[in-house]
């Protein structure tokens, strides 16, 4: 009896201990950081531009202030060597910037949300990023960037803030979006937008769209599609015409009226549409 308790005794010292290393190895799965001891930076006269980050977290917390000074921005490819560990990225509201592929190829990023206090955003700032599923924007933002979520297979909706007045080139080519609504505050859906979405099924179009760039919507999964009277360009291959059965629901609009009968895209009154979908 007293050879198998000190037997179970010394299991439970060797597991407790394994459990020690894990956790100071590992981060147990969640290793919060704000230490900026951490992180590889570069002090300015304006604030701290972040380069980098030592460690291997799963979930960075980025610090508000260093030495003194807030932190202003984020760096291009600032966390390239964590893009197989990182899961969530927290950043604080001293952050106006984050540069072109400020989180290009983060495989692992699940999670983020950006403070309103971003006013600058590069192009591709999370192209590659696969496993992205949750993302907030700024709500000041007018301009959704160039190539902001391509490749985002996992993102399935965004909430595009009321203030953004154009959806720029290939912002979300190839996503994994279901869904989407437009705010009216949308004046332009610049060429391969949703190009490849072909999960994107449902569009909720804003009534002040004007222009619709080249290959905007080729290749998506919805087969109905309200556009409004403000429309007055649609740029060629804008949408995948037939065998897709694509229908347009718009009043007497020469411009989309003239684009479905060059590509065989047949109209009908919004007044039909029973859904959006």
């Amino acid at each position: 009896m007293k050879n198998r308790l000190r037997h179970g005794g010394k299991l439970l010292f060797w597991g407790i201990l394994c459990g020690i290393f894990w956790i100071l190895f590992t981060g147990c799965g969640v290793e919060e950081v704000s230490n900026p001891k951490k992180f590889i930076y570069e002090v300015l006269d304006e604030g701290v531009t972040i380069h980098g980050y030592k460690g291997k977290a799963k979930k960075l917390v980025i610090p508000a202030e260093i030495e003194g000074k807030p932190v202003v921005k984020i760096s291009s490819n600032a966390f390239f060597e964590l893009e197989e560990i990182v899961e969530e990225i927290e950043l604080p509201d001293t952050v106006t910037q984050l540069e072109d592929q400020a989180f290009i190829s983060l495989r692992a990023l699940k999670r983020i949300a950006l403070p309103d206090s971003v006013t600058q955003i590069g192009f591709s700032a999370f192209e590659w990023c696969d496993s992205l599923e949750e993302v907030t924007l700024p709500q000041n933002m007018t301009q959704i960037p160039e190539r902001m979520f391509v490749s985002c297979k996992s993102l399935k909706t965004v909430e595009i803030p009321e203030q953004v007045e154009v959806i720029g080139g290939g912002a979300f080519m190839t996503s994994g979006l279901t869904e989407i609504t437009i705010p009216d505050s949308v004046k332009r859906i610049e060429g391969q937008a949703f190009e490849g979405c072909v999960d994107l099924t449902r569009v909720t179009m804003g009534n002040n769209v004007e222009v619709i760039g080249q290959w905007a919507f080729w290749e998506c999964g919805f087969h109905e599609l309200f556009l409004p009277e403000s429309i007055t360009e649609i740029q060629d291959n804008a949408f995948t015409g037939p065998p897709n059965e694509l229908t347009f629901y718009v009043g007497e609009n020469q411009v989309v009226n003239e684009y479905g009968a060059r590509y065989g895209i047949p109209r009908k009154n919004p007044e039909e549409m029973e859904t959006i979908s």
